[in-house]
């Protein structure tokens, strides 16, 4: 380090520019009201730190000294509790090097050390940890935290996991957060946000940002991935950052969405690779079985592996695993569930829940008031209606967290609600905290969470059904203006609704109205959608209209719809992966992109006045954006057009994509990954294609400045290429260019 870059650090770590006085090789600097006297020498071209007659480099000086993080390991160790039980699930490691395949691995966390210890030096290296919901991204987050802790502590390692939970909410200042979380739950006061930037430079701090849900890159807000890039902008290209989420940004498709976080980055080198948790499998299961101290572990999967199969998330997925071991402890509870739950799998998640707030029902939430036998406070029915009702306020304050006082005032609405005598009342009111399906997350702090975002999903997912029973329009609507509604919660809705015999006309008229009133862009809209669609992919009613709604990118993905007509309804990805459609109608909507699969079935489906930015065609990662590829791509897979617009094809001489643009779009593709490109890896992906970019297209973009060369600093002879103008740009360029290659280039100037 030289002496410029040393005293920078140090101003971060004052609190006035005048706290720090030089004197040739002496040096006094003020931090928090101490007082620190230190000499500096130069050793073989970098600073060294001399104080109390004890020598350091002055990176160890500062991170050890200024930033005390010593200090932070033990407090990791101290409030980030040790989990005996922990499993190290499989995984997938995907581009990790620019373009290399994917790879197994047999242990996640062992992996995740591996990449995170890797420091590029020239680049931000940026690591997602994704998995669905309930499958360990959280677990092994803080058990990575602490496994650092450790090593730092022992000198055997040089950095730390900074676990920071962002409770799966979008945040507008990246910087609170992170100062608050080390603050609030490390009980550590030393680090500023300009401080925690420049340890996270130098190698010394990984941040571990647990909860960062991609739907912000493809829903109404941005303000998450907007945060993300100018974090890495911070970092100046060094430093490595891990990001657990549901989905990597860059597996989607579209390049308009994919724009947000590439242009807030656009002028740092940054590579990004991805590590997928995989479900647990039999040896998994049976692992953590021995490990929770319980016996006939093989008995009870083979068990459940003839009522479902090896594949089903109660065999699986690591929170439902985890219930069902605490149930297993009570071997008549256990049975009682076995009993409940059969070969099919829509009620296998609420008998799980119903199984354990039954045997709390009948161990501890028991009336204690009287001499009389013990009855239960409330019913196994009331319980549901409690927990959505904390539900319910988690979603109002947009949180997944509610404070003490807040968990008071909704036990006390309950008891109200429900007319109970006070000595339950009260009972009530004081076992709320201790609800099995309740957790303290912070031993330090008086919040309270539910046990695992599923359950909070599922009991939002009740509370909502029940407003919507009762046809309380102004509450829903202000319910559904809040955030985007989970999948799993609205899921959760259409099972509620349908259990307890709904009006499915009524109801859908419900939604219309609500999506009616509100604006284009709103969450309103897409909420009702994606409710209505469920509704009526489930339930035969005379009008299938769904109409002015926006759609969630995955409601399709995996679902047949069958003689439903969507008109004037926006969707922003049609992801059809999966999905069958079946004599449906698309009249007047506008589709940002479609996405076809291969396994995408359609059936008699009519697209009508449609506008349509782009179609990506099964496994080809080139989008087609001349419109009459478009309709002839989409006429292939299924759908059928007016006749007037299929006249107008036939006399017209058929026209192709063009080629050249088509070659584009596909070298484009990996600049969703890394900042930096060479033309080996333009090579590897253009395959046969490669020559006549590097030849003709290549020389196009350059003259353009859409791509420019900077120096290559690896090994071997290699050109390495920058975006030359934002992502966004070329995005809408490559919508307006009707798929011409020259229409495309005719947007920027030479």
């Amino acid at each position: 380090m030289k002496f410029p870059e040393f005293k920078r650090i140090l101003s971060k770590f004052v609190d006035r520019p005048d706290d720090m006085d030089f004197n040739k090789d002496q040096a006094v600097i003020q931090i928090q009201n101490q007082v620190i006297d230190f000499r500096t020498k130069l050793v073989a071209g970098s600073i060294h730190v001399i104080e109390s007659d004890c020598e350091f480099t002055a990176e160890r000086w500062i991170a050890d000294r200024l930033a005390k993080l010593p200090l932070l390991a033990d407090r990791i160790l101290t409030y980030i509790p040790e989990n005996p039980n922990f499993i190290d699930p499989y995984g997938l490691l995907s581009g990790e090097f620019d373009d290399s395949p994917d790879k197994d691995v047999s242990g996640v966390a062992r992996t995740t050390l591996d990449v995170l210890s890797r420091q590029l030096g020239i680049s931000t290296s940026v690591l997602y940890l994704t998995s669905d919901a309930g499958e360990g991204k959280t677990t092994v987050i803080n058990r990575l935290a602490r496994i650092q802790a450790r090593a730092y502590k022992d000198k055997r390692s040089e950095w730390l996991l900074a676990p920071i939970p962002l409770g799966g909410r979008h945040f507008l200042r990246l910087d609170d957060v992170i100062v608050g979380s080390i603050a609030n739950r490390l009980r550590f006061l030393h680090l500023y946000y300009d401080n925690f930037i420049e340890l996270v430079k130098l190698g010394f701090i990984v941040p571990g940002f647990d909860g960062f849900e991609e739907m912000f890159v493809v829903g109404a807000s941005g303000e998450a991935v907007s945060s993300l890039g100018n974090l890495i902008s911070k970092l100046n290209s060094s430093g490595n950052v891990m990001v657990a989420a549901r989905k990597a940004y860059y597996e989607i498709r579209d390049f308009e969405a994919q724009s947000r976080l590439i242009d807030s980055m656009q002028d740092c080198s940054v590579s990004f690779s991805r590590l997928q948790i995989k479900r647990w499998t039999k040896k998994h299961f049976l692992d953590y079985w021995k490990k929770r101290g319980l016996k006939d572990g093989k008995k009870r999967y083979d068990t459940l592996c003839k009522k479902f199969s090896e594949d089903h998330p109660l065999l699986t997925r690591a929170v439902l695993v985890k219930k069902l071991t605490e149930l297993a402890a009570d071997t008549d509870r256990f049975e009682n569930l076995l009993k409940k739950l059969d070969s099919g799998t829509s009620h296998y998640f609420s008998d799980l829940v119903d199984s354990i707030i039954e045997r709390e029902i009948e161990n501890k939430w028991l009336d204690r008031s009287g001499d009389g036998p013990r009855k239960p406070l409330i019913t196994l029915q009331e319980h549901h209606e409690l927990l959505s009702l904390i539900a319910l306020e988690m979603l109002n304050g947009k949180t997944s967290l509610l404070g003490q006082d807040l968990m008071q005032f909704v036990g006390e609405l309950f008891c109200e609600m429900k007319n109970l005598p006070t000595g339950v009342s009260r009972q009530v009111q004081n076992r709320i905290f201790d609800h099995p399906l309740l957790v303290k997350p912070e031993k330090h702090t008086n919040s309270y969470a539910f046990d695992h975002e599923e359950f909070k999903e599922y009991f939002l997912g009740e509370g909502i059904a029940r407003i919507i029973l009762e046809e309380d329009t102004y509450e829903l609507k202000m319910l559904f203006r809040k955030e985007a509604i989970s999948a799993q919660s609205l899921d959760s809705v259409y099972s509620f609704l349908s259990n307890n015999n709904f009006d499915p006309e009524k109801s859908i008229k419900l939604l219309s109205d609500i999506a009616l009133r509100g604006a284009s862009s709103s969450y309103s809209r897409e909420n009702c959608g994606g409710l209505i669609v469920r509704i009526l992919r489930d339930v035969e009613v005379k009008s299938r209209k769904v109409e002015h709604v926006a759609m969630g990118s995955e409601l399709f993905v995996g679902s047949a719809f069958k003689n439903i007509v969507f008109y004037k309804c926006h969707f922003r990805t049609l992801c059809l992966e999966g999905a069958t459609l079946e004599g449906c109608n698309f009249r007047s909507c506008r589709f940002e992109t479609i996405e076809l699969f291969k396994n995408t079935k359609i059936v008699d489906c009519h697209i009508e006045d449609c506008e349509i930015h782009s179609l990506q065609k099964p496994d080809d990662i080139a989008a087609i954006y001349e419109p009459e590829e478009i309709v002839r791509t989409l006429k292939i897979s299924g759908f059928s057009l007016p006749e007037e617009e299929e006249e107008k094809d036939e006399q017209e001489e058929a026209r192709e994509q063009d080629e050249d643009l088509t070659i584009l779009t596909r070298a484009l593709r990996p600049f969703s990954r890394t900042t930096g490109v060479t033309d080996v890896v333009f090579r590897r992906r253009l395959g046969l294609s490669a020559n006549r970019f590097i030849d003709n297209i290549l020389p196009d973009l350059l003259q353009r400045t859409i791509l420019k060369e900077i120096e290559y600093r690896g090994g071997g002879q290699c050109r390495r290429f920058l975006l030359g103008i934002q992502m966004s740009k070329i995005s809408q360029a490559l919508i307006d260019s009707k798929g011409s290659y020259q229409n495309f280039l005719d947007m920027f100037e030479p």
